[in-house]
Order: structure tokens, then C-alpha cells, then sequence
């Protein structure tokens, strides 16, 4: 597939809140995709990465790109663009690894770190700020999504103290986020109020074709 595009960048946000950052994690291969690099999809007149920080931007957090190819596609955003330490296709969990190692390091003041694929451009543009209030009232090692009963393991944000757990779980070769998230206390935010699923993803070409239609039903 040649489907790919050119990405802007997002409007810079004021007064920034310092207690959480956002990270697209969009380091993986993309195999059914045939190894593109599917946030720079186009969906409707952006790509599916400006979707995504759309929503990301406007909860006037640090927002960062863990990536692992293409990279001169981001230069332009002039926003933290985040390699994994090693690029072992460990899954999210190394983009997640390597994001939390950058704000442990650049911004000590985070506390959290809330993360989203590349490929979920339908998410509510009141998720950043349900994280933030999920964060400050939980006593959670990680908060994560869940919708109509499905969990979603990558939309989730991750205190800054599971960097250290998660670089030991990687290097056991333990690399699911759900048993991950199993050795931390973690809480669910339900976004069941949502008309359609806000994390519906894209993995394979019929994928693709459903969100062309989705974006079209929303614009009618």
C-alpha cells in the first residue's frame, strides 16, 4: 500500500499540565498493513497521527512520538520523537519503556506517562482529561481503558515508578501489556457513554476500509 501522507504540525499548547504526558506509540512493524507505517495513513483529510493529536494536543500536555522508522516524516512536528532502546520488536511495551525513560530524564516533574496507538484515530476528545482525573483520584500503578466490557491495554497511562518493573518484565521476555499491567494495582476508566467504540484500531486492510467508512458517517 502507498496510502501514506504528510503530517502538520499540531497547534502548540499553553499552560501546560505538567502532572501527565502523552505518548502515540507507533513503533510497530505493521505486518498486515505490508510494514507501512500506518499513522501516516490518510483518513478523511488527515492523516490517522494528526487524528490521534488532535486529541492528544488539546489536553495541553507534553506529547511525545515513539517511533522507530521514518522519522524525517515527524521532523516537521517539531515535538519529542522517542526510538526504542532497542529495536527487538518487543512490542508496545519497549515504546512504552523508552518513553518513560525520556521523561524520567527531560521532565521530572511528570508523573505520568498516557499512551494511545498509532492507529486508533476515533478517540474522544475528552480522553486526555478523563486520564487526568482518573490519575489524580486513583492510588493506581496504571489506569487503563475499557469499553462495553473489552479492555484496552494500550490506552492506558503508566506512573513513572513501572519503568524500572517494566524493564525487568522485558528483559524475562514477558512482553504483554496485560500481564504487565497485572503485576501493578491498576483501575479502569469506562468509557461505555461513547456511541462508537473510541479504540477501534487499525490492523489489517478491512480495518482501514471500516475507518474510510466511519470517518464518512461522522462527517454526514
Amino acid at each position: 500500500m502507498s496510502n501514506e501522507t504528510t503530517i502538520s504540525r499540531p497547534s502548540p499548547a499553553d499552560n501546560l499540565n505538567r502532572s501527565l504526558a502523552c505518548a502515540v506509540i507507533a513503533g510497530g512493524a505493521s505486518r498486515r498493513l505490508g510494514g507501512i507505517d500506518k499513522c501516516l495513513l490518510p483518513l478523511g483529510d488527515k492523516s490517522l497521527l494528526e487524528h490521534i493529536l488532535g486529541v492528544l494536543s488539546a489536553g495541553n500536555t507534553t506529547v511525545l512520538i515513539n517511533t522507530n522508522r521514518n522519522l524525517a516524516h515527524f521532523q516537521a512536528l517539531q515535538l519529542p520523537i522517542i526510538s526504542d532502546t532497542e529495536v527487538d520488536h518487543s512490542g508496545p511495551i519497549a515504546g512504552i519503556i523508552a518513553c518513560l525513560s525520556w521523561l524520567r530524564a527531560n521532565c521530572p516533574e511528570v508523573q505520568w506517562l498516557l499512551t494511545s496507538g498509532g492507529d486508533t484515530p476515533f478517540l474522544p476528545a475528552n480522553y486526555v482529561a478523563r486520564f487526568i482525573s482518573a490519575t489524580a483520584k486513583f492510588n493506581a500503578g496504571v489506569v487503563y481503558a475499557e469499553y462495553r466490557s473489552r479492555y484496552h491495554y494500550l490506552n492506558s497511562a503508566w506512573h513513572v515508578s513501572s519503568l524500572q518493573p517494566l524493564l525487568q518484565l522485558k528483559a524475562l521476555g514477558k512482553l504483554s501489556l496485560k500481564e504487565a499491567l497485572s503485576r501493578f494495582e491498576h483501575r479502569r476508566i469506562d468509557f461505555s457513554d461513547q456511541v462508537q467504540d473510541p479504540f477501534f484500531n487499525i490492523n489489517t486492510p478491512e480495518d482501514y476500509k471500516l475507518a474510510k467508512q466511519k470517518i464518512v458517517a461522522n462527517l454526514a
